[in-house]
């Protein structure tokens, strides 16, 4: 058990309770962090404006895409019987 003076009032509390308490806090903590973020976005609009921020954010979608295209085409290309190509001679690359 723990005591906690608040004013003139003694109370009484529990590890339950104080761990309870501990993730309320932590829990606001994180709330009030999100909501900064939000914030700070919202200002970044306002600063510079929506059209530089959709054209930005379509480049970025764009370029997402393009990525996830090339490990696409990365992952089908695999070698996967390598004795056949051993049999037909060597493996000559053209620059």
């Amino acid at each position: 058990f723990d005591f906690v003076i608040e004013g003139e009032d003694h109370v009484r509390l529990t590890s339950k309770k104080i761990k309870a308490q501990n993730r309320i806090e932590e829990y606001a903590k994180a709330k009030a962090a999100k909501h900064e973020v939000k914030e700070r976005k919202k200002e970044i609009v306002d600063i510079i404006s929506p059209d530089v921020v959709s054209k930005y954010y379509k480049a970025k979608l764009q370029y997402e895409k393009y990525c996830d295209k090339m490990l696409n085409r990365r992952a089908s290309s695999k070698i996967t019987n390598c004795d056949v190509l051993t049999i037909k001679g060597h493996i000559t690359l053209k620059v």
